[in-house]
């Protein structure tokens, strides 16, 4: 018979191994983050095409999609180097939700948590960005930074002295990236300026974002 002192020992040894192997998953999981920045690069009845981010480490990215209507995911996954992933075989419906996410490692735990939920429509108007920011501002220059969008090949951002017409304003037409920004020059010092920006989108039948608003102000050195 086993000593019951000796019985306690091994359930004591099983149980911390499968605490640290189970905070170890848990672990693995929080740090496994997905990509920051995606993109669609072709939505049609055929096929929608995402690119994201390229993340370090990272062993395969993964999309997943539905119509609002249905209660099941369709799941897809790319190898990493590659990027982009095609999701083909699409219904006649012309509304989909699309999230991404990647794997850290080839095990299906060690996953990131899917982005939130991005809801395409076929033809819908071009987006304009969430958020707009100032990053660094001095006497006669300013960064300007914004949130990507979904199928932008171009940004064009305008810009003006505080309080004047939008017909009057300067323009400068930014390349669609997973970091947009641009650096405005030849400002002038003290003076208060308004700043807005719209999505050119690659597919013609969405054609150019309205107007970002409310417009953005700030004030030179």
């Amino acid at each position: 018979m086993i000593p019951l002192a000796r019985i306690n020992s091994i359930l004591f040894l099983v149980i911390t191994v499968a605490m640290i192997f189970s905070f170890s998953e848990v672990f693995s999981q929080s740090n496994c983050v997905g990509p920051k920045f995606c993109a669609v690069k072709q939505f049609d009845f055929k096929r929608i095409t995402v690119v994201c981010n390229s993340i370090k480490g990272a062993y395969a990215y993964r999309a997943r999609i539905k119509s609002p209507g249905d209660s099941v995911w369709q799941y897809f996954m790319v190898n990493s180097p590659d990027t982009l992933i095609e999701i083909p075989d699409l219904k006649t419906t012309k509304d989909y939700i699309v999230q991404m996410g990647i794997m850290c490692s080839y095990k299906i735990n060690d996953t990131s948590d899917f982005s939130m939920p991005d809801t395409l429509t076929h033809f819908c108007k071009c987006e304009f960005p969430k958020k707009i920011w100032v990053e660094s501002v001095d006497s006669n220059s300013a960064v300007i930074k914004w949130l990507p969008t979904f199928d932008s090949k171009k940004f064009k951002l305008f810009y003006s002295i505080e309080k004047r017409n939008v017909g009057e304003w300067n323009s400068i037409i930014v390349d669609a990236s997973f970091n947009p920004k641009v650096e405005i020059k030849m400002l002038q010092p003290n003076t208060e300026y308004e700043i807005s920006v719209r999505s050119i989108c690659i597919d013609r039948n969405r054609g150019i974002s309205d107007l970002y608003k409310p417009f953005l102000k700030f004030k030179t050195k």
